[in-house]
């Protein structure tokens, strides 16, 4: 076995080496591709050998995907990505004899009106086309993405949302990664496509809950309507193409769209997932 990560200067990159060599992947077995390798001293400092492996740089891949049996392709995820951006990677890995990719996707990518959607829906399309043998990991919203509300709203006692009542079953990249490094391993999840979300749905008005317990004094949940938010992120100053994908992804929050009781990220790490007051712990406390 051997495999290569991209993305491997990044922090859910980092976090799924981190967990394949806790589950018993040598650090000869690894492979750490990245866009800027001088951002990966710490991986090359442990042994692993990093590499240059540029998704706009064809050359770097097939170099990059040589002798790999096992390719764990992290998701570009930038506003401004353009729906083309993975071609390159897809088509140098279909050249390789891979026994799997895995490539972290969006919750239920292939419906899903979220703004990143488009991209990770062609992407799975193009590796399903090429007959890569794959799994797709269709993550839900990151926990991380919603630290900021919550301490602010311990900050100034108040948490302004147009989200309403709708509940998010959102996941933390501890767990993805964590899953990431099992699915990798476990040739049982070959060929699955899976939608990982959290065991334990939260709504803004929780968040606000949870900011109070912290700050010891009333925080309020004061709900907006969309054109509110989008005045008020206007007048902040977001870029127009910010603001649109802003918009959008407000307005699916609001939907509902990203809640599920579904449980399958927990089934597989075999324990409950993290909740976003575990991560507000962990970073009050670092």
């Amino acid at each position: 076995m051997k495999i290569l990560v991209s993305g491997a200067s990044g922090h859910l990159g980092h976090l799924i080496i981190r967990n394949l060599l806790e589950r018993g992947v040598s650090k000869e077995q690894i492979v750490a591709g990245a866009r800027h390798t001088n951002r990966a001293g710490d991986l090359e400092a442990q042994g692993i050998k990093v590499i240059p492996f540029d998704y706009d740089q064809p050359a770097t891949l097939e170099a990059g995907l040589k002798g790999i049996t096992h390719f764990m392709m992290i998701s570009v995820s930038q506003n401004d990505t353009p729906v083309h951006q993975h071609d390159l990677v897809i088509e140098a890995a279909a050249k390789a004899n891979l026994e799997v990719l895995v490539f972290t996707s969006i919750f239920r990518a292939k419906e899903s009106d979220l703004p990143l959607a488009p991209i990770m829906k062609a992407a799975e399309e193009k590796i399903e086309a090429l007959g890569i043998p794959h799994v797709f990991l269709r993550d839900n919203a990151y926990l991380e993405m919603y630290l900021s509300n919550v301490m602010q709203a311990i900050q100034t006692g108040q948490l302004v949302s147009s989200a309403g009542d709708a509940k998010i079953a959102g996941v933390s990249r501890f767990d993805i990664a964590e899953a990431a490094a099992i699915v990798l391993t476990h040739p049982e999840y070959y060929g699955q496509t899976l939608e990982l979300a959290g065991d334990q749905a939260f709504t803004f008005k929780d968040l606000a809950q949870l900011a109070q317990t912290y700050r010891k004094t009333p925080v309020t949940y004061q709900p907006i309507t969309l054109a509110q938010s989008h005045q008020m992120m206007k007048q902040a100053g977001f870029p127009k193409h910010d603001l649109a994908v802003m918009d959008q992804l407000e307005k699916v929050t609001a939907s509902g769209a990203l809640y599920t009781d579904d449980h399958t990220l927990s089934e597989i790490l075999g324990h409950a997932t993290l909740t976003i007051d575990d991560l507000v712990k962990r970073y009050l406390m670092s």
